[in-house]
Order: structure tokens, then C-alpha cells, then sequence
């Protein structure tokens, strides 16, 4: 099953959020541009596998759940 969300987040993103969610100053860096004829731009898991046969529902966004994650990984 794929779980979380169906909200639309590239990679670069994604990365900036974690990075902001830790209260980090690492910088983002691209190592290497994706063949755009072969990776996509931004990756949406369908969830509806999971809606459907585990009534599951999002209600935490991603953002904050990266901000949740890394609350509770400073508190360990």
C-alpha cells in the first residue's frame, strides 16, 4: 500500500522541507539533472489502494508531518 498523500512534492521539495523541519543550514544540492525524457518531475503515490481497502484518510499533510517527525527525533 502506499500511504501519506497524493499532494504533488519534487524531490528538491521535499529535501528543503526536511531540512527546514530540523532547523538545518544544510543547502540543497541537485548532484545530477534527471533525464526529464525518462524521470518524472514530481512523484504523487496513488493512495487509493489504501482509502479503499483500509479506509484510510490523510489527515496530517506532509509538512507536518516532517515537522512532527523531526519534533519527536529531538526529543529522543
Amino acid at each position: 500500500y502506499n500511504v501519506g498523500s497524493e499532494e504533488a512534492v519534487t524531490i528538491r521539495e521535499l529535501a528543503e522541507a526536511t531540512v527546514a523541519a530540523v532547523n538545518s543550514q544544510v543547502d540543497v544540492e541537485i548532484a545530477q539533472a534527471a533525464d526529464p525524457s525518462r524521470t518524472p518531475h514530481r512523484y504523487v503515490p496513488s493512495t487509493a489502494r489504501a482509502r479503499k481497502e483500509l479506509g484510510l484518510v490523510q489527515k496530517v499533510s506532509l509538512w507536518e508531518g516532517l515537522r512532527r517527525t523531526a519534533a519527536w527525533h529531538q526529543l529522543r
